[in-house]
């Protein structure tokens, strides 16, 4: 008898019972909803036990759900892991066992392909055998032509094939049929990013889109900013090209610009002609645009231009600063001041936090938590107290969510060796960073915890001062 210790996990062992004589409990097959919450607790890590288990010569499905859910859930599964093959072999043994296969079934059937064509080229032969499938199982089950969902998919899978007489073919097909939406130009414009087409072809789906009418989303943001990262400047061919006869230099700083201008100008259209509201990921990919736009021939990039990004364009999304003051991307950047003299990742996002207080106080919106937890830990990790002990007290003036400040006090414990060699002044500054947070209100008991862990801990930090 099968072993049920293959399975490895709660979700697997209530997923499938290995005879039918063992049928799954009353309770567990109460309901077609509670079987999917179990389905789903098995992710992809487990689908090798999973398959193990159906492969074995003694399963069968247990006989208190329809077959057809079974193998429904089972494809998903190798779907998402980008199993295509094992997708397609499961997809067939649901036909042999007299499932209908269902629309759902063949979408999970085509975006395994996609995902396993993200990996490597699946081949003339299984794309062959995958279309053969999709127009035999269309004629011999009556299902429908291709919903738009399937139509993006196979789309998305031409691109990463490299097939474009097939996938201009398809696109097309769809414009005609105005089946065309932001997905199917999501997948264009992330292919042209892949070749290093010029922005303006991006540019013109975009025109296209709009003068359609199709209805905007956050991935086709996300496609044309990752274009824009990776396109080449409209003027870079060559010199000549340069406007107004510019010098190299001179066109660098222009090549900054227009990739500056075109991010807002993208900003405008999503954020406040389409509504859509951008994620931390959005954020993070506007400063992946900034700091292309920074790093041509060390071109140095000023903090207003990071200020006019977050305060002019961002306006109330402050949620997208948390990848500002956390993101990686400050530090690789040539950050300079007004006078272009150098300046570092805490003056730039200091500055930030000044312009957005005034923001805040015109407007009526109140930052966001998370960026400034971000800020305050970026001060404490440099060390300066001041910083933090006026971001808390920002904080509790204005009435915003309470900062961590247990976080904030081992971030500070940790910079000590590297900001703070002299112990002993390190010493009285968490003194009084403790005391100031003592009289805070919202703060008062943690700052009491804090100041006790601080006597334990100041004994052990000044052992290491010589005697005078």
């Amino acid at each position: 008898m099968f072993r049920w210790s293959v399975i490895g996990s709660k979700a697997g062992r209530l997923l499938f019972s290995n005879v039918a004589s063992k049928p799954v409990s009353k309770k567990t097959a109460e309901s077609s909803a509670l079987f999917a919450k179990l389905v789903d607790g098995v992710n992809t890590r487990s689908l090798e036990s999973v398959l193990r288990v159906y492969d074995d010569a003694s399963f069968k499905f247990p006989a208190t759900l329809d077959k057809a859910v079974w193998y429904q859930r089972i494809i998903d599964l190798c779907s998402k892991a980008g199993r295509a093959k094992r997708a397609f072999s499961v997809y067939n043994d649901a036909k042999r066992a007299g499932v209908v296969p269902t629309v759902d079934m063949r979408l999970a059937l085509i975006v395994a392909h996609v995902r396993a064509s993200k990996v490597s080229d699946i081949g003339d032969a299984r794309m062959e055998s995958l279309l053969t499938c999709i127009e035999n199982d269309r004629r011999k089950y009556g299902l429908p032509d291709l919903q738009t969902k399937e139509r993006n998919a196979m789309l998305q899978m031409y691109f990463l094939s490299d097939r474009e007489k097939e996938a201009f073919a398809l696109l097309n097909q769809m414009r005609r049929e105005k089946k065309v939406d932001a997905v199917s130009y999501s997948s264009y414009v992330n292919h042209l990013a892949s070749k290093n087409r010029p922005w303006e072809e991006s540019l013109k789906l975009l025109l296209e889109a709009d003068h359609a009418n199709v209805p905007m989303d956050l991935g086709f943001m996300h496609a044309l900013l990752s274009a824009l990262s990776l396109s080449p400047a409209p003027f870079r061919a060559s010199s000549s090209s340069h406007p107004h006869g510019a010098t190299a230099k001179t066109a660098t700083d222009v090549e900054k610009r227009w990739r500056l201008k075109a991010l807002e100008d993208l900003s405008a259209r999503f954020f406040d002609t389409h509504k859509i509201v951008p994620t931390t990921q959005t954020g993070s990919m506007m400063l992946s645009v900034i700091g292309f736009a920074s790093s041509v021939d060390d071109t140095k990039i000023s903090v207003q231009d990071i200020d006019s990004f977050v305060v002019q364009v961002m306006k109330d999304h402050g949620v997208v600063l948390n990848q500002i003051f956390q993101e990686n991307l400050l530090d690789k950047m040539t950050l300079c001041d007004d006078n272009g003299a150098p300046t570092d990742i805490l003056n730039t996002c200091w500055t930030l936090f000044q312009s957005l207080t005034e923001s805040s106080k015109q407007n009526g919106t109140p930052i966001h938590r998370r960026p400034l937890n971000s800020l305050s830990f970026l001060a404490a990790r440099k060390g300066d107290f001041e910083k933090v002990s006026f971001l808390f007290k920002y904080v509790e003036k204005e009435k915003l969510e309470r900062l961590s400040a247990i976080h904030i006090y081992n971030m500070l414990l940790e910079s000590t060796k590297d900001v703070h060699p002299n112990p002993v002044q390190f010493s009285e500054l968490m003194v009084k960073w403790i005391a100031d947070l003592k009289l805070l209100e919202r703060y008062a008991s943690e700052a009491a915890d804090l100041g006790d862990r601080w006597s334990k801990k100041k004994r052990e930090i000044l052992k290491s001062v010589p005697p005078k």
